[in-house]
């Protein structure tokens, strides 16, 4: 039983990093290294940036109650110290420094994502309950999953809308001086289905001359 837990650890874990890779993230190791905040040692298993993005995930096969407000009580602490968890993360996972010196500590957004294979979803009540973090249970991650295998870095759009994060919150920052503009139209539908609709709704961007070379 022991050894089919693990494998089953394994693969849930192996699924979330490639989803996450393939939406065009990068991802920073961070198994196994604790850091102490408030008296207490913390740990993440991954950790996934996307320009100023930063989402720290906990993936799990627990069905425990308990396990899950542990984790909410970690990012409630995290938030609350966040230049001290940069601070550390800067010194011991690799790479992660030369990120966080392209935005100031204002410009990040920090994202704790909790992902678990023991249930299909969480309730409502449950996410007012453990505010702290986004949760997603199979149903999330098999959707999010597919749509990474489908459409690859375009997917993260529908990540972001998902995870509360609007398209002018990512990358730097532009003044009114210095709009953002997009050199190609695209084609980007706004409204975040989701997997409780139950259908499969793909949001994508495309240029135009793309779109015509595929007709």
């Amino acid at each position: 039983p022991d050894q089919i837990l693990k494998r089953r650890q394994k693969t849930l874990r192996k699924k979330i990093e490639t989803m996450f890779v393939d939406m065009g993230f990068r991802s920073f190791k961070s198994e196994g290294l604790a850091f102490k905040l408030n008296g207490r040692d913390n740990e993440i298993d991954h950790v996934f940036v996307q320009e100023n993005i930063v989402v720290l995930c906990e993936d799990t096969i627990s069905t425990e109650h308990d396990h899950v407000r542990t984790k909410n009580e970690t990012m409630r602490i995290i938030n609350e110290n966040r230049e001290k968890f940069f601070d550390w993360a800067d010194e011991n996972i690799g790479g992660f420094a030369a990120f966080h010196a392209s935005y100031t500590l204002g410009r990040l957004r920090l994202i704790y994502l909790y992902i678990t294979d023991g249930k299909e979803t969480f309730t409502l009540d449950e996410k007012q309950e453990f505010s702290e973090m986004k949760l997603w249970g199979r149903l999330e991650l098999e959707y999010f999953k597919w749509l990474s295998d489908c459409i690859k870095h375009s997917a993260r759009y529908e990540l972001y809308d998902s995870l509360g994060i609007k398209t002018g919150q990512v990358g730097q920052q532009h003044g009114a001086s210095q709009p953002r503009t997009i050199e190609s139209p695209i084609i980007y539908p706004t409204n975040f289905m989701g997997p409780q609709a139950q259908c499969k709704i793909v949001t994508f961007m495309m240029s135009a001359g793309d779109m015509l070379q595929m007709c």
